[in-house]
């Protein structure tokens, strides 16, 4: 489950390499960022999410990024929202 305030939903949830978003190079990112080389090298807790994702957790058109939000029971950093 992913929860954000008294928001949450059951999604898919994937841990992925950075590569997947060398391979993936045209999603297109509504807010944020893609995942960078210190967030794995500092041990970042760190989540990119879907449109579908933040939409339903901070609502239509609401920027999610730096925002916490809990993925199976551990707290995570918002740092992008890519449309899936």
């Amino acid at each position: 489950s992913v929860v954000y305030g008294k928001m949450q939903g059951s999604f898919a949830v994937h841990g992925v390499p950075e590569e997947y978003f060398k391979v993936k190079d045209g999603i297109p990112f509504t807010f944020g960022r893609k995942p960078n080389p210190l967030d794995d090298t500092q041990f970042r807790k760190i989540a990119v999410i879907g449109s579908v994702v933040a939409e339903r957790l901070f609502g239509k058109g609401e920027n999610p990024v730096g925002k916490d939000v809990k993925v199976n029971g551990v707290i995570m950093k918002v740092v992008g929202v890519f449309y899936d």
